[in-house]
């Protein structure tokens, strides 16, 4: 199976994996590289979905399942259960937001994920997301001092860096896709550059080693250590956790699985 082919299968293997595990699947999408248009051509694929366990495994005294995790060859499955989406989302966990706004979506959402992808915003806190990406920023920018550091963590710098400048200045959820977020970058040159070693990212296998140029470099730790030190100045949101709650209510209801007729005759 081609890589062009794979997109058009797991759509049949998610509905094989909810199955097994008796649960029902809400919606799926890609998550990583391949959703940020930044994949290389031996970049595996990050399905990521959200299910829903039958309403009696909501009512026992051990809680059901809230992960699901699977990995076949370049497939790496990661699922949640909804009640921990929508915990999680509460929080303003910066994953949901990618999981929600992905451009590459397997599964379409049922209708609760599609009331949740409306009004996700709300629960949108960007302070906590802005401060989430910089400490990936900070994560990779070590890596980065390396003789030849690989071209994947130089963008994952990138990529991590422009989603906090995102949130600054825009306070609301970023794009997924590198490309919508390079125009960030005001430096004379600097965008077209990057641009060019996006393409190269593209064509090289996920280990390639690239040397960062210097003034890349300075650029890169300059921006990060500006970006932190105005991140606390922005504002803290908190939705509303009864709206959450009746969604999953309503979701429970929606999808309880029918029940059997035990009339008479």
């Amino acid at each position: 199976m081609t890589h062009a082919q794979i997109p058009d299968q797991i759509p049949v293997a998610l509905t094989k994996l909810c199955h097994d595990a008796g649960v029902q699947l809400l919606y799926a999408c890609e998550s990583g590289s391949r959703a940020w248009d930044m994949a290389s051509p031996d970049s595996d694929f990050d399905i990521r979905f959200v299910y829903l366990h039958p309403q009696p495994a909501y009512l026992a005294l051990d809680p059901p399942i809230e992960s699901i995790n699977q990995l076949d060859g370049l497939l790496d499955y990661g699922g949640w259960e909804l009640r921990k989406t929508l915990g999680l989302l509460r929080q303003s966990n910066a994953t949901v937001f990618e999981w929600l706004n992905s451009p590459m979506v397997y599964v379409e959402p049922q209708p609760c994920i599609q009331q949740l992808q409306a009004a996700a915003e709300i629960y949108f806190s960007p302070r906590k997301v802005a401060h989430h990406y910089l400490g990936l920023t900070r994560k990779f920018i070590p890596r980065l001092e390396a003789e030849t550091p690989r071209l994947k963590d130089f963008f994952y710098a990138l990529r991590s860096l422009l989603c906090a400048q995102w949130v600054l200045t825009q306070e609301s959820p970023p794009p997924l896709p590198l490309p919508e977020l390079l125009p960030l970058v005001s430096e004379p040159g600097f965008e077209a550059a990057l641009g060019e070693l996006l393409t190269a990212k593209r064509q090289a296998m996920e280990q390639a080693l690239c040397p960062v140029p210097p003034i890349v470099m300075t650029w890169l730790r300059g921006q990060f250590l500006a970006l932190e030190t105005h991140a606390d100045e922005l504002p803290v949101r908190q939705g509303d956790t009864a709206w959450l709650n009746q969604l999953f209510v309503d979701a429970l209801n929606a999808h309880q699985a029918p029940q059997n007729d035990s009339g008479g005759a």
